[in-house]
């Protein structure tokens, strides 16, 4: 069986999208070639050799020369495509660290309330077997179990919401790292959940 993906740090989505993303490299290789002809906007036309061979040799260069600032004008439009071109890249790399960054702490707060409502629906659970062993025993109404036991579903409810909201964060952060969307992730850079709901108020609530 392959080996379970390490936990993967805020640093480390960062890192995986700006080298697998398709549409940040597009824009890179875009620049790139921009900034390539901008470069060749400034050079001169090659020179154009002859040789004539007669009585004598003669070797005859010819370079073209452009008046009137046309080679300067040539570079700085180039030259301001270029820039043109890297502000894209730019704004397109910072609009995607933004999304990865967005939906990293999404999943991260979906982890923190799956162990919450995870240890809500065993608190839950366990003061629905003592409220059953109690109405057993003849020591509590009917109504009683049954506030219980809606509380229980009510737990079990929120316990599934939390995992399909999990599910969703994870896929939306696998998405922007170009991986099937079912890919497990797990968030190293977990938030701090709050503290499950104590048994005294899981009690209180069912009263």
């Amino acid at each position: 069986a392959a080996a379970a993906e390490p936990p993967l740090t805020l640093a480390d989505v960062v890192a995986q999208a700006r080298a697998g993303n398709p549409g940040l490299r597009a824009a890179r290789e875009t620049a790139e070639a921009a900034r390539g002809r901008a470069v060749q906007a400034g050079a001169l036309a090659n020179p154009a050799v002859g040789v004539q061979v007669e009585e004598t040799t003669r070797v005859e260069v010819e370079q073209t020369l452009e008046l009137g600032g046309t080679r300067g004008l040539r570079r700085r439009a180039a030259g301001a495509e270029a820039a043109a071109a890297e502000a894209r890249a730019d704004a397109a790399e910072a609009a995607l660290i933004y999304e990865v960054r967005t939906a990293y702490y999404d999943l991260a707060l979906a982890d923190a309330r799956v162990a919450v409502a995870e240890d809500q629906a065993a608190a839950v659970q366990r003061f629905l077997l003592r409220v059953e062993e109690r109405f057993q025993a003849g020591v509590i109404p009917l109504h009683e179990r049954a506030r219980a036991q809606v509380e229980a579903r009510r737990a079990h409810s929120d316990l599934l919401v939390a995992r399909r909201d999990r599910r969703e964060a994870q896929a939306r952060l696998n998405r922007l790292l170009e991986r099937p969307l079912d890919t497990p992730i797990t968030a190293a850079d977990s938030l701090t959940a709050p503290p499950a709901m104590p048994e005294s108020d899981v009690q209180a609530r069912a009263a």
